[in-house]
């Protein structure tokens, strides 16, 4: 059976920062109204010794749908003048 996340709560676990110190050190989620939300923590430690978890929420990150690419118009030879051509007449 999979796992599935109870309304009002959430889990974190180990994130692997590698080799980047801005990355959080923990990434999770969490279920608040029926929506999840993206939960990253940052282990802190105050001028007086406490250590803290600050965490960011963020919205989940949805994935745009690509939009069809329009095809690009093709030049073909005949449509582009030699390379000697000087003419100040266009040619149309």
């Amino acid at each position: 059976m999979a796992y599935e996340m109870k309304p009002e709560t959430g889990s974190m676990f180990e994130n692997d920062k590698a080799g980047n110190s801005a990355r959080p050190d923990y990434k999770g989620s969490i279920l608040v109204g029926g929506k999840e939300w993206r939960l990253s923590g940052w282990l802190k430690t105050s001028a007086k010794g406490t250590r803290w978890l600050s965490l960011k929420a963020e919205e989940p990150f949805q994935k745009q749908e690509q939009q069809p690419s329009k095809p690009q118009s093709k030049i073909r030879d005949e449509d582009v003048p030699p390379a000697d051509w000087q003419n100040d007449n266009p040619p149309f």
